[in-house]
């Protein structure tokens, strides 16, 4: 049960550093997309 617990727990953690990660990938290639745009 605690295991269960644990792995829950990780991949909580693991969506949330993804989502981070994600969000400023977002970020970049939305400026990306503007420079590619305004050239």
């Amino acid at each position: 049960m605690l295991d269960q617990i644990r792995t829950a727990d990780k991949k909580q953690r693991l969506k949330k550093c993804l989502g981070s990660l994600s969000s400023q990938k977002m970020k970049q290639v939305d400026a990306a997309i503007r420079v590619s745009l305004d050239v």
